[in-house]
């Protein structure tokens, strides 16, 4: 019984996202302004047009669910290419 238990409370915690909460709208909005005056204005990016067009386009609109919180992160987001989420025979 104890195992079963276990098992129950590991799935609600993972059905919930261990508690954690999908920023709001206005919190990507600072995000992506923190984005553009930390990121991308420190590398010498000065076309007003290029930085006003990184503080409009929402990135976690672009991303899996699972990584939208990381958005904005000064990394490279993780994908799926067709070369890795399946293998393929050359014999077929």
């Amino acid at each position: 019984m104890r195992i079963v238990a276990q098992y129950l409370l590991l799935a609600a915690i993972a059905t919930t996202g261990c508690g954690q909460q999908v920023p709001s709208a206005a919190d990507f909005a600072a995000q992506r302004q923190r984005m553009v005056e930390q990121q991308l204005k420190p590398r010498g990016i000065k076309d007003e047009c290029v930085l006003a067009a990184m503080a409009r386009v929402p990135r976690e609109e672009f991303v899996p669910a699972d990584v939208k919180t990381s958005s904005y992160d000064d990394e490279a987001a993780p994908h799926k290419s067709p070369a890795n989420s399946q293998k393929r025979s050359l014999t077929r």
